[in-house]
């Protein structure tokens, strides 16, 4: 066990005595749905840690929980004791190439684009002179999005895409036809992205998709087809 592991398994511990003392101080607690509340924050918080996360919001959650079971009546909050669902952020190429793997360990996961296409593309959209290079709809990026929502779907996992992509009116058709069916989206942006989609016809979309997405060479092509799906 290296020594943030250590440190995050003791602070965890810490987090569970401050609810144990909560609940010796209510009356007719169930003890067992205790035991498997404690028990289902310690599995999170592993899991959070082999990932290469950090587990400060399981932490906070169960130090809130011990707080409101010190403050108030404990009894009517006890369906509040659950232990948060697990997000996994997947920006980068390494963590796409082993979604099998992750996938079986979140509850939900988010494509975040916008790192994802300068990391795969190495072309920092930080810089001046590469940002150019940095399209999220190069076939490249495409086709990772398009493996992660495949097995996301398959595993019954939710996914979701953030970033500049996600209201981008030319992304919106190929993300809709890879079987996405959530947006992060800016609140300026939710009215014109809504609208996209009420009109796009999703099977349709696919279908096309399926036999043209390894034709696509550059991210114009991507952008071009695009267009066509939107007339």
């Amino acid at each position: 066990m290296d020594a943030s592991t250590k440190l995050f398994t003791e602070l965890t511990t810490l987090a569970a005595s401050l609810v144990t003392v909560a609940i010796c101080a209510a009356d007719g607690l169930d003890g067992s749905a205790v035991t498997e509340f404690l028990s289902a924050v310690t599995e999170d918080v592993m899991a959070l840690v082999s990932l290469g996360k950090s587990p400060l919001a399981e932490l906070t959650t169960v130090v809130a929980s011990a707080w409101i079971c010190l403050s108030c009546d404990f009894r009517p909050l006890t369906p509040l004791l659950v232990a948060p669902e697990l997000e996994y952020h997947l920006s980068d190429s390494a963590a796409a190439l082993l979604i099998d793997q992750l996938i079986s360990q979140v509850h939900f996961l988010s494509i975040g684009t916008n790192d994802l296409t300068q990391y795969v593309l190495c072309a920092e959209r930080g810089s001046p002179a590469l940002s150019a290079f940095a399209d999220p709809l190069h076939p490249a990026v495409v086709r990772i999005c398009a493996e992660v929502i495949r097995k996301s779907r398959e595993k019954g996992i939710a996914a979701s895409v953030c970033g500049e992509v996600a209201s981008d009116l030319d992304a919106i058709p190929i993300l809709l036809g890879l079987g996405l069916r959530e947006f992060r989206v800016t609140a300026a942006a939710v009215p014109e992205t809504k609208s996209l989609i009420r009109k796009l016809d999703a099977a349709g979309i696919a279908a096309r998709l399926a036999s043209n997405i390894d034709s696509f060479r550059a991210a114009s092509d991507v952008r071009k087809f695009s267009k066509e799906l939107r007339k």
